[in-house]
């Protein structure tokens, strides 16, 4: 992993499906292109967040915009082994796309069954040495995890990390809450997962968020932001520094960068810097079990930015969040 990781924020005010691709296609773009994370001849699984099956204005999945824009880029780009899909919590696969009207075909992609348990050995793993993973997981070259801006009652927040979770298949996701029972040990086991099946490229779908009681029972908010990055803990920092939240106070950011999934660059000092500049607006509602105590006074100032630049590495975050606070045009 790079030393310094990346993170493009690109602001998007709405889900009409040419704003979405467009700030997509530009967002990967700037990190080098989809054709630096896949190539065309890998099978390729798309992994949104379908919680349970639920209309897409409550914030609870990933928005079908952004879905579709992945699947309409690649299809655009030549590539023609794609599926897309989560195993839902509650529900299948099938109902949960079904509800935000996404069906087998679009832009030449196929809805991933996901309901298939498959054993998948993991010995390297610090805290889980095996998974039950959808077989559809176990049949992908690469995943591009298509994750949603949202609180969470155990981990605080759900982002890029998070959402690898959906790759365990169907009810063995209460059996791994049940084996890894307190938010720290379910952060390593995260960590496990992204260790096991490596994804790609990570995209935050942060135009409409969720805050409050999340990550089903919340309130949407406008956020109106998509986040990208190939290092998940980095981009779940920039969340956390969104809402004025210290990531060091996410078990999953804490988690991932012990174990290594992310985060390189993410240090303590990188933390006091962007503290120095956070943003100056109220934080999100977070779930109820979560002391208000953890947030940190917003009282701050900016520094002058550079609105030209529209990749960040995490140690000039202080720029990056002035540019978003101030409504730049990215």
């Amino acid at each position: 992993m790079n030393d310094v990781s990346k993170v493009v924020i690109l602001r998007c005010t709405d889900y009409s499906e040419e704003k979405v691709y467009d700030t997509l296609r530009n967002g990967i773009g700037l990190l080098g292109g989809i054709e630096r994370f896949v190539n065309r001849k890998e099978n390729i699984l798309v992994k949104p967040n379908f919680l349970h099956s639920s209309d897409q204005s409550k914030a609870v999945t990933t928005h079908p915009s952004v879905i579709k824009a992945m699947l309409r880029l690649l299809n655009d780009a030549g590539y023609g082994k794609v599926k897309f899909g989560d195993s839902p919590a509650m529900g299948s696969c099938r109902s949960a796309a079904a509800a935000l009207g996404l069906e087998d075909g679009i832009y030449g992609a196929t809805v991933a069954d996901m309901s298939e348990a498959v054993d998948f050995p993991f010995p390297e793993g610090t805290t889980a040495k095996h998974f039950r993973f959808a077989r559809e997981v176990t049949e992908a070259d690469a995943i591009i995890n298509l994750c949603k801006m949202k609180t969470h009652a155990l981990e605080r927040i759900t982002g890029a990390v998070k959402n690898v979770y959906g790759l365990v298949c169907g009810a063995n996701k209460a059996a791994g809450h049940v084996s890894f029972p307190n938010a720290s040990v379910f952060a390593r086991m995260l960590t496990d997962i992204h260790r096991a099946v490596n994804p790609r490229l990570h995209i935050m779908d942060g135009i409409i968020a969720m805050e409050g009681n999340g990550p089903s029972s919340g309130d949407p908010v406008e956020m109106n932001v998509m986040l990208f990055s190939d290092d998940p803990v980095a981009l779940d920092t920039v969340y956390c520094w969104l809402i004025g939240l210290d990531p060091l106070l996410v078990p999953t950011n804490e988690q991932g960068q012990v174990c290594g999934i992310g985060g390189s660059s993410v240090q303590r000092r990188s933390f006091r810097q962007i503290r120095k500049c956070r943003l100056q607006r109220s934080p999100k509602r977070l779930p109820k079990i979560v002391s208000w105590s953890f947030l940190q006074d917003r009282n701050k100032t900016f520094p002058p930015c550079n609105r030209q630049n529209k990749m960040y590495p995490l140690r000039c975050l202080c720029r990056t969040l002035s540019c978003y606070r101030r409504r730049c045009s990215f």
